[in-house]
């Protein structure tokens, strides 16, 4: 039954408005954002859609953005599932490639900037995180006929922000690190891989 009380799922369909390199004041990391047309436009369908889903079933859904031309910040993003009291974070985002995966937040996973390094340290938040990661990935293997795998040793994120044009360089998504009292799942859908994205 939906009232007051209903839990809170916040979804981040990623990316929205260019944002030019910026610095997150509570860290010192350094950032920036792409609108990654069509990614930006794809993921806000589709969680606009899996809103009416979920409400049906009786939850409260909290987008991170509305619009494709939001121009709220990692910070601002995380601070806004933080104050609906989200119980998860699911963050929605489409690879050209073969990344299929759904990451959770991990202990002593990090991003730094300029020899500044913050650190993912909520060990209650990752347990739950792990927990969740494992259910979307199992369930979106089903779903979509391939596995989904939970980067089992962050391998792939390394990868992912690690790479030339990261500014702030680690291994955990920002909105994960900003988020860290939320449990979070940050799914990577592949754009070539029977999705239809």
């Amino acid at each position: 039954t939906t009232n007051s009380r209903s839990p809170v799922v916040f979804i981040d369909p990623g990316h929205g408005a260019q944002l030019a390199a910026y610095t997150d004041k509570e860290t010192g990391l350094r950032m920036d954002q792409d609108h990654n047309t069509p990614e930006t436009e794809d993921m806000l369908d589709v969680a606009k859609r899996v809103k009416t889903k979920l409400e049906s079933m009786g939850y409260t859904v909290v987008l991170s953005r509305e619009t494709n031309n939001d121009k709220s910040t990692f910070r601002q993003k995380a601070e806004k599932a933080i104050g609906a009291k989200a119980v998860i974070g699911v963050s929605l985002h489409s690879t050209p490639g073969e990344i299929n995966q759904a990451w959770p937040q991990r202990v002593d996973t990090y991003r730094e900037y300029n020899g500044k390094r913050t650190t993912f340290t909520n060990k209650e938040t990752a347990n739950l995180s792990e927990n969740y990661a494992s259910q979307f990935a199992e369930a979106r293997t089903l779903a979509e006929g391939h596995p989904i795998s939970v980067d089992t040793g962050n391998t792939q994120q390394t990868s992912s922000f690690s790479r030339s044009g990261i500014l702030s360089k680690g291994n955990i998504p920002l909105i994960s690190l900003f988020g860290a009292p939320v449990p979070w799942v940050y799914n990577e859908i592949a754009q070539d891989d029977g999705t239809g994205l």
